[in-house]
């Protein structure tokens, strides 16, 4: 019994490991999934749906802003290489810092 256990115990840390590297494509996932199993019956009205579609969002948004909020006043080391891209027409820049 207690391998059953920690057999489930594994696929949740591996389900939320893939929550915690991927929030965008859980939330897809999670609002598609709700949306499909309320057209085969599960019950559910557009208030429902849209709550918890909207809870999901700021949940695994609260989880994903570490990843991709900017911080202020970015540096690079000394030395670095940094390659401008252009629109077309215009010549791409390397600059040294």
């Amino acid at each position: 019994m207690t391998a059953i256990f920690v057999r489930i115990g594994d696929v949740f840390g591996w389900i939320w490991h893939r929550v915690l590297e991927e929030p965008v494509y859980t939330q897809g996932l999670v609002v598609a999934g709700i949306a499909l199993a309320t057209a085969y019956g599960l019950g559910w009205n557009g208030a429902q749906v849209g709550a918890a579609s909207a809870f999901s969002a700021a949940f695994l948004s609260w989880l994903s802003r570490k990843a991709v909020t900017s911080v202020s006043n970015p540096t690079l080391p000394q030395g670095t290489v940094v390659t401008v891209t252009t629109p077309a027409g215009m010549p791409d820049v390397a600059k040294i810092l």
